[in-house]
């Protein structure tokens, strides 16, 4: 017996699911459409995470959880179903949508750019975003939990935006590292399967008004999570 189903599972790789379509919808889309009938089955309220993937990143500010969706690439795409299928199955359900994770164990930008040594990078200056700490995402979930906000759409990560680019410099800034060897570069200059939209900053106010929580600075989290990791 449990009170909450957390979904983590995706296939989150972007290229891949341009290549491998029908295996982006089982996982991110028709996954959790099973997962949100078997909570309201069995009377389980449901967290499911999603992405800013699921815009375009044509806006100027902030993407909110009203504006409208409108994905560029099949990932985008199979979230959205994901979410749609998920809202229509179960009320008692969270969404939030959380992006450019980081974490302990697994291979990320910063292990990325910490492991580059000083063998040359490109990193891209056009997308904007927000870098979060999965081990500050996992601490802010659990008081949201117990705090019972309205069920829906939040958005969610760690506070401030900056972009690829900038994200490396500030890495390589706090490991005491030379940036020489990464060269700033758009993203039309890269020849990558699946398109990415230039605008992933998500607003997160809706979020802090309902919990009263403020993540915090995406400069602080990669200070924790360096010192952690050393």
């Amino acid at each position: 017996e449990c009170d909450f189903l957390i979904n983590c599972a995706a296939f989150t790789q972007v290229d891949a699911c341009e290549s491998h379509p029908k295996e982006a919808e089982a996982l991110n889309a028709i996954g959790p459409g099973y997962l949100a009938e078997f909570c309201r089955n069995h009377n389980i309220k449901m967290i499911h995470f999603s992405t800013e993937y699921v815009f375009d990143g044509t806006k100027n500010t902030p993407y909110e959880e009203n504006d409208r969706p409108n994905p560029i690439n099949v990932y985008g795409h199979s979230k959205l179903a994901g979410e749609n299928t998920l809202l229509s199955t179960l009320k008692e359900a969270y969404i939030l949508r959380i992006q450019w994770l980081y974490g302990k164990k697994r291979n990320n930008f910063v292990s990325f750019i910490e492991q580059s040594g000083s063998h040359p990078i490109t990193c891209i200056t056009d997308q904007m975003g927000s870098p979060s700490s999965t081990t500050d995402l996992a601490n802010i979930v659990e008081p949201f939990l117990h705090l019972n906000p309205p069920f829906g759409v939040y958005h969610l990560g760690n506070s401030g935006y900056v972009s690829w680019y900038d994200f490396s410099l500030e890495i390589c800034a706090q490991l005491g590292k030379n940036t020489a060897h990464i060269t700033p570069v758009t993203s039309d200059k890269l020849n990558r399967l699946a398109k990415r939209p230039l605008n992933s900053t998500l607003n997160i106010s809706k979020f802090i008004h309902h919990t009263k929580i403020t993540p915090p600075h995406w400069k602080e989290a990669l200070r924790n999570y360096i010192v952690n990791s050393s």
